[in-house]
């Protein structure tokens, strides 16, 4: 099989009946994956602060097909936005269920060879933390993942 390289956006990088393989993305992770944690400052919340944990990949615009099949592997969670500011969109998941049933499962069996092993276990470790003490707002009426 050939390889070709261009700078085209047209150019599909997976071809229509190919769906992704778990190392495949374990790959993509490595090369373009993050794991977020975002701290901001919230007064609502009861000691005014929110932690958000997010899984996410990000590419360039014509690679939108590889965010599909990512996103399919895991059972369509998440989502992909396309960034107009910019030519890439992303694939990102920030619910906590999701992240501790799809995504860190699928990297406890097939690892990251990178640093991002490290993160990997910090989000990990986070998101387990957090299903134990969820916050909740000033109100008690709800409560944030």
């Amino acid at each position: 099989q050939k390889n070709f390289y261009s700078t085209k956006i047209n150019i599909q990088t997976i071809p229509e009946n190919k769906t992704i393989k778990p190392w495949e993305l374990t790959g993509w992770t490595d090369a373009e994956g993050s794991f977020i944690i975002k701290i901001g400052k919230r007064p609502d919340f009861l000691l005014g602060w929110r932690v958000e944990l997010a899984f996410e990949i990000e590419l360039h615009n014509k690679d939108e097909q590889v965010l599909n099949e990512i996103r399919k592997y895991f059972g369509d969670i998440g989502s992909i936005v396309k960034k107009k500011t910019k030519l890439v969109c992303h694939f990102r998941v920030t619910s906590l269920n999701q992240k501790l049933t799809k995504i860190i499962p699928h990297f406890n069996t097939f690892p990251l060879v990178t640093q991002k092993k490290s993160w990997l276990w910090i989000m990990e470790k986070s998101c387990l933390n957090n299903r134990k003490r969820r916050t909740f707002n000033k109100n008690w009426s709800s409560y944030y993942y």
